[in-house]
């Protein structure tokens, strides 16, 4: 089951010399750290909501506003796209967006089959 959360976290990564997206290795939500075991995607997005929605930026579900190719096949993102990624950890599978402009991180949602996630 998918719950949307979109909320701010603080995120280990490794950003590489040749390029590409950073990778990331784990990060910390609701002060408790959540170590990724598999990236399982990671594409571009956009960050603008959906037509009638105000508040922040949402992706809302990992695929439904996908821009294009996956990341890191070419320039830096442009200024309305972000990184999403669908990550694995030892229990759920969480989506993460990477604000590349103002070098934020945020869970996005969590496909859980319980509502264990997140305590």
């Amino acid at each position: 089951m998918y719950r949307p959360i979109n909320e701010p976290i603080d995120v280990l990564a490794v950003f590489r010399e040749s390029g590409g997206h950073p990778l990331v290795k784990a990060f910390r939500w609701r002060d408790r750290r959540y170590d990724v075991e598999l990236i399982e995607r990671v594409r571009r997005c956009s960050q603008t909501p959906p037509a009638g929605e105000g508040g922040p930026p949402t992706l809302g579900h990992f695929s439904s506003r996908w821009t294009g190719g996956a990341a890191g096949s070419g320039p830096a993102a442009v200024e309305e796209e972000a990184l999403c990624y669908c990550v694995l950890t030892r229990t759920d599978r969480f989506e993460l967006r990477l604000d590349p402009l103002r070098s934020l991180w945020w869970l996005e949602g969590i496909h859980a089959d319980d509502d264990a996630a997140g305590r």
